[in-house]
């Protein structure tokens, strides 16, 4: 599609504007949101011949798919509406209110084949998956919710002979492209987890043994600085006690076993 009708005449080379009437953007099967979707185009115009691009562009923020397939169809019209190759770039960026800020691109190209133009009321098709996406970040406690583009297939649409194109003669043609979103139920999981080698394992340990070291240390020096004293005071009238109490079973006289049954059969 020509560099000079790909955007309104007052629109600069290079710079982005509202498209020239010959472009038509729909989305199907998607909620937007009440400030709509914004549609901006941007021409290329290179030095050699035949190489100029027109680059559309459909950004819808928080987007809703209310259906099992959503589309994003592109078409254009009029005289010079044919191209040589089509390059198209999807990408998904995760919703605001995510504490982190995921995103997920695609990009490739599709070529008619040589000697032709795609031209034609037939789209060209580009399928993609929209894979639901969790993200868990166990190191700084992060939890969220997205999705994740994925390539299922891309077909050429309308396609033509290069001599049978000739913008002169009036004729009207057209370029259509449909980029199909399918969410699939298949949810896919992205885990951040601290992984420890066994270097850092023994080193870990190693320190783990040389605090548990110090707080021995540390407790004995505090035993040894403020309970020794009061222990060893404690241990040595307990150790006086127990000596006096030996002591003074040891001098009571020793009565032998039978004389104490006799004295005791003598006096019944």
């Amino acid at each position: 599609y020509t560099a000079e009708q790909c955007v309104l005449p007052h629109a600069p080379p290079g710079e982005s504007g509202a498209c020239a009437p010959g472009i038509a953007v729909a989305a199907l099967g998607m909620r937007l949101p009440a400030n709509g979707a914004d549609v901006s185009c941007t021409f290329q115009r290179s030095t050699g011949p035949g190489d100029s691009a027109c680059a559309i562009t459909y950004r819808c923020a928080e987007c809703h798919i209310e259906t099992a397939e959503a589309q994003v169809r592109f078409d254009l019209s009029g005289r010079f509406a044919f191209a040589h190759q089509i390059t198209w770039e999807a990408s998904v960026a995760w919703s605001r209110r995510q504490p982190i800020d995921g995103r997920s691109s695609l990009r490739a190209s599709i070529r008619p084949p040589p000697d032709a133009l795609l031209r034609g009321a037939r789209p060209s098709e580009v399928t993609l998956a929209l894979v639901p996406t969790v993200y868990e970040n166990s190191i700084n406690n992060t939890h969220a919710r997205g999705f994740q583009l994925q390539y299922i297939a891309a077909t050429v649409g309308g396609t033509v002979r290069a001599e049978q194109v000739d913008p002169i003669d009036g004729t009207e043609g057209r370029v259509a492209l449909s980029i199909r979103l399918r969410p699939l139920e298949q949810e896919y999981k992205l885990s951040v987890t601290l992984v420890r080698t066994l270097i850092e394992l023994i080193a870990q340990l190693m320190a783990l043994g040389s605090g548990l070291s110090f707080l021995c240390r540390l407790t004995l020096w505090l035993y040894l600085r403020t309970m020794h004293s009061s222990a060893a005071k404690l241990g040595t009238r307990v150790h006086a006690s127990v000596v006096r109490r030996s002591q003074g079973r040891d001098e009571r006289p020793h009565v032998p076993r039978h004389e104490r049954r006799g004295s005791k059969g003598r006096s019944e």
